[in-house]
């Protein structure tokens, strides 16, 4: 007795919950910029923290074109 149609066992389905989206996210990321930039000319900025901030922006752009390099090179999108 089948329950539904038979899964093909070469395919798989990865799932992630995102808390938001990239443009909130790129909306949060500019107001932590805001805050940390310091005032007239950097003064009083907080150099580690827009360093982190700017590793953390790098990583997703990466992670991004990491994947559409996959889909493109297994011809997910053209």
């Amino acid at each position: 007795m089948s329950t539904g149609p038979m899964l093909d066992s070469g395919f798989f389905i990865i799932m992630d919950r995102l808390y938001e989206t990239l443009m909130q996210k790129m909306h949060v990321w500019g107001d932590r910029k805001s805050k940390n930039r310091g005032k007239l000319f950097g003064i009083g900025a907080n150099k580690s923290e827009l360093d982190q901030l700017m590793v953390e922006r790098m990583t997703v752009a990466y992670d991004l074109a990491a994947a559409f390099w996959y889909m493109h090179e297994h011809r997910y999108v053209k």
